[in-house]
């Protein structure tokens, strides 16, 4: 079976991160503890590079707004939400 050549493989992460926050209504449900990301194992530098990444999606226009949480072992550690702004 021939596999589908992938055009732009951001798009396959958008659609995944899109997956994601459809789940959010429900962890607005289910509260998780927060964590500071080097408590569970993780980098704040690092994490802090996704905003702008993400940004830059929604500043191109590529999507209309993100929404990421980053949760690892039970414990919240980042959300943002990032949108674009429409002049009235």
């Amino acid at each position: 079976m021939r596999q589908p050549k992938v055009r732009n493989p951001v798009i396959h992460w958008l659609v995944a991160l899109l997956c994601l926050t459809a789940t959010s209504s429900l962890a607005a449900q289910l509260p998780l503890p927060r964590a500071r990301a080097e408590t569970v194992g993780m980098s704040s530098d690092r994490l802090a590079r996704m905003r702008p990444a993400m940004q830059g999606f929604v500043d191109r226009g590529d999507v209309a707004g993100v929404v990421t949480l980053i949760a690892r072992a039970g414990r919240l550690v980042s959300r943002s939400r990032m949108e674009r702004i429409r002049a009235r």
